[in-house]
């Protein structure tokens, strides 16, 4: 049984997609994605209802305790009953009206920084992947509420009550991890978004000001610059002499190669490159379908993209769903950054991230004309303003601006 969402659609403009329909265990099995986010109220137990997500459900409920609305996931569709949730939900609701909140009483003052991220997390499990949810339970467990760092003191913040935990920490935290600029960057994110949790959640007051928000961090410029950097057209040809030097010479893998490849022409993000597999590749409609971190979108190839995914399909394995094949037995290749640091040297070209693949192809289509939406759409951004990142207002380009207007304005 599939429901379709769009029959009770709200009309209000700019309202938000809360359609209200007797519920049942059969209908909510039957709740599909539209794609936007859906909640479906509950006819029969106002406050009630589900939480439709491209890739899950979750049941809800939402009620007001002290004059303040809240709303709380009760745990995804896969692991409650209807009959279970909807059960919960009564009793919640029920106290509510009569002003105790069942779900997040009043918390004690001694709540702990791992016991609030652990709160956090459960509640937002049914919106992430699996693969989401243990990266951040094993970067928090690995470098955050535990950390020693070369026999010296403990800097990890997990058994501190939360009011005491303060820039210093997140400053100690950030230092600890030198070198290691991606996971300085993912902690302090992350331990601003549990401390916002908290606020919300009543476990702080609001006038609590985020630790991660007002820690003293050094910015790393180099690091910024080799991800930020956009290659010339003299480095991608040297790039590629290099490449094909190297794959001839059995330096480099077919499979490393064409990923690298495919990453420019197609603007790819390096993890959306690494985990295509052949079943979402269609040569003969030149398309592919790639997951990113706005969803699953459909890439254009190009005669060139073509080309390079026909020579990588010469050394498929039939055990391997993936395009660009690693070491390990039915996994994806890995290890891209250090592999292209080498070829990098090889081509007497500065060293860059995997990602400057994505940032060369954006600017330069934007460059050559392509209109904005389109690369939008093709970068796969959930937001405009990213792709207008990439247009770069070099000098290149003022001066053909300003040529532009010269021939306009000619004989006036």
């Amino acid at each position: 049984m599939s429901i379709d969402l769009e029959r009770y659609r709200v009309s209000r403009r700019r309202a938000p997609f809360m359609p209200t329909m007797k519920l049942s265990q059969r209908v909510v099995d039957g709740l599909k994605f539209e794609g936007k986010r859906a909640i479906v109220w509950d006819a029969g137990e106002p406050g009630f209802g589900v939480i439709v997500y491209p890739t899950s459900k979750a049941y809800t409920v939402q009620y007001r305790v002290d004059g303040q609305s809240r709303r709380v996931n009760l745990g995804s569709t896969a692991e409650h009953t209807f009959k279970d949730a909807r059960a919960k939900a009564a009793d919640v609701l029920q106290a509510a009206r009569k002003g105790t909140d069942l779900i997040s009483p009043p918390a004690a003052k001694c709540m702990t920084f791992e016991a609030c991220t652990r709160e956090w997390m459960a509640l937002k499990k049914p919106e992430w992947s699996a693969a989401t949810y243990a990266d951040y339970e094993d970067r928090f467990t690995r470098l955050v509420f535990t950390r020693q760092v070369d026999n010296g003191p403990e800097v990890g913040i997990g058994s501190k009550a939360l009011q005491d935990v303060s820039p210093v920490d997140v400053e100690a935290l950030h230092a600890s991890m030198a070198g290691q600029t991606r996971n300085q960057s993912y902690v302090v994110t992350l331990i601003k978004a549990v401390f916002n949790y908290a606020v919300r959640a009543k476990h702080l007051d609001p006038s609590h000001h985020n630790p991660a928000s007002l820690a003293k961090l050094p910015r790393n410029k180099d690091a910024e610059a080799k991800e930020q950097r956009v290659l010339t057209s003299p480095e991608v040809e040297k790039l590629g002499k290099a490449l094909a030097s190297m794959e001839a010479a059995g330096e480099v893998s077919p499979h490393l190669a064409g990923l690298l490849r495919i990453s420019l022409l197609c603007g790819l993000r390096p993890g959306e490159a690494r985990t295509v597999t052949w079943d979402n590749v269609d040569l003969s409609a030149r398309t592919m379908r790639v997951v990113g971190k706005t969803g699953k979108r459909t890439v254009p190839l190009s005669d060139a993209a073509v080309e390079v995914l026909k020579r990588v399909h010469d050394y498929r394995q039939a055990a391997n769903p993936y395009v660009f094949i690693g070491r390990m037995t039915g996994q994806h290749l890995v290890g891209i950054a250090k592999q292209l640091d080498r070829i990098a040297g090889r081509a007497g070209v500065p060293r860059f991230s995997p990602y400057v693949f994505r940032h060369s192809a954006a600017t330069q289509s934007l460059a050559g004309g392509a209109d904005v939406r389109a690369v939008q759409a093709l970068l796969g951004h959930a937001d405009l303003k990213t792709t207008m990142v990439y247009l770069h207002a070099d000098d290149e380009r003022k001066r053909k601006a300003a040529k532009h207007v010269e021939t306009f304005a000619k004989g006036f």
